[in-house]
């Protein structure tokens, strides 16, 4: 078989791919959608004058979908999140002559953030990075809903592999707005900063609260599922003898590590009028760390060494550490260092109800 009986081989699996994939049957779509994925490759090298259409069928899947547990939307998810690793793809996207524009199509993958299918969480957070780092297409679709679902995925997500894809996509995303000063001050307020470290000092084995979560799919008339199953009921539930408590701990380093890079990034005081670092985190932190929680205190603790990394990281070689230019931070290294040197406590908080009972 010459190269051109193999394009036109390649172009009849594609035609009947796009008409399986615009299918009403989910099981013809998953067909459709597997069928398509070991040839991905091959799709953008033969034929990218197909990528348009192929992707415009991806898309509208995407946003008919109703069923939360609908089968075909792995398989859509892993060839989109294939697709979009191509230059050639990229180009189409960027190009609103031949794509719905990136603002548009981005928030189309919200409502899959806690879909029950694993490899489609994963999916769809390194989809999203590869948008974000692209720097060709537009960024307007990233939003503090965006930041939102990635700071619930960190806390609730009991797969390793999807928290560190959500870590390094929250971190790009502050990365890239720290260009705007004032992004980070106006998306988040004072009391959805206490919502957070709220959540994240939650005693183990208490229920989290889920009320300050972020949904894509209430208000959305046609492009998010209906049907639901609760993927993390488990974790919301802090169930430690359905989850294991080192998933649960891991989960809270994780969101931990998240919320100490929004202080390595938090704009100075004199930009546009914002409250310090010092002044917005400094009733938070030392809350924290002076807490009788042992969980509470060690978390504040991993904040403030988070904090300090990436100060480091992002430092001039030639700039105070950090500890000489914050007071904050001199002022939790001095707490910290006071309670290690100290006599340890008689009890901690999580030991009242095993004393309780004595």
């Amino acid at each position: 078989m010459d190269v051109d009986d193999g394009k036109e081989v390649l172009r009849g699996v594609v035609d009947a791919a796009v008409l399986g994939l615009g299918d009403r049957d989910d099981d013809v779509r998953s067909v459709a959608a597997s069928c398509l994925l070991p040839v991905a490759a091959y799709l953008v090298e033969r034929l990218p004058e197909e990528l348009g259409r192929v992707l415009a069928v991806l898309w509208s899947c995407l946003s008919n979908m109703k069923d939360d547990l609908s089968s075909s939307v792995g398989g859509v998810m892993d060839l989109l999140g294939q697709l979009v690793t191509k230059k050639q793809v990229i180009e189409i996207i960027a190009d609103e002559s031949q794509s719905h524009p990136i603002t548009v199509l981005a928030p189309t993958l919200f409502p899959f953030f806690r879909h029950t299918i694993a490899n489609v969480r994963y999916a769809v957070v390194k989809t999203l990075h590869t948008f974000m780092t692209v720097e060709s297409l537009p960024r307007g679709w990233i939003s503090v809903s965006f930041l939102r679902l990635l700071f619930q995925n960190l806390l609730v997500e009991e797969r390793a592999d999807i928290r560190d894809a959500t870590l390094q996509t929250w971190r790009e995303v502050l990365l890239i707005m720290s260009d705007k000063s004032d992004w980070l001050g106006n998306s988040l307020s004072q009391q959805m900063l206490l919502d957070w470290y709220g959540l994240l000092m939650t005693p183990l084995g208490l229920c989290l609260d889920s009320a300050s979560f972020y949904d894509p799919t209430v208000g959305s008339d046609n492009s998010a599922p209906t049907e639901r199953h609760n993927v993390d009921k488990n974790m919301l539930a802090q169930d430690l003898s359905l989850v294991p408590v080192e998933v649960v701990i891991q989960a809270r380093l994780a969101t931990s590590e998240a919320l100490a890079h929004i202080i390595a990034f938090w704009p100075s005081s004199d930009a546009n009028g914002f409250t310090s670092v010092d002044e917005t985190f400094r009733p938070i932190l030392e809350h924290y760390i002076d807490s009788p929680s042992m969980l509470q205190k060690f978390l504040a603790a991993i904040i403030s060494e988070c904090w300090a990394r990436e100060y480091d990281t992002r430092a001039q070689p030639d700039a105070p550490i950090l500890i000489e230019s914050s007071p904050l931070a001199a002022e939790l290294s001095q707490k910290t260092l006071a309670f290690l040197q100290a006599e340890p406590p008689a009890a901690y908080h999580e030991m009242a109800f095993t004393l309780a009972r004595i």
